[in-house]
């Protein structure tokens, strides 16, 4: 069984701009790092890496 992992936070920025932030490429290497294979699109999988290690995670959603 897949058991979801729920994260809540409440920041005080509009929602358009979490939104932004959260799906938009350019967005997301200003707080996080280059995710090559990022695309957001239901079902798609992609890969974080840490740069410079050797660790992976994957997700689809």
């Amino acid at each position: 069984m897949i058991i979801p992992i729920i994260v809540e936070d409440k920041v005080n920025v509009p929602a358009e701009k979490v939104w932004k932030a959260l799906t938009d490429k350019n967005e997301m290497k200003a707080w996080y790092f280059d995710i090559p294979d990022f695309e957001l699109k239901v079902g798609k999988v992609f890969n974080f890496y840490e740069p410079g290690e050797e660790k992976k995670i994957s997700s689809s959603g």
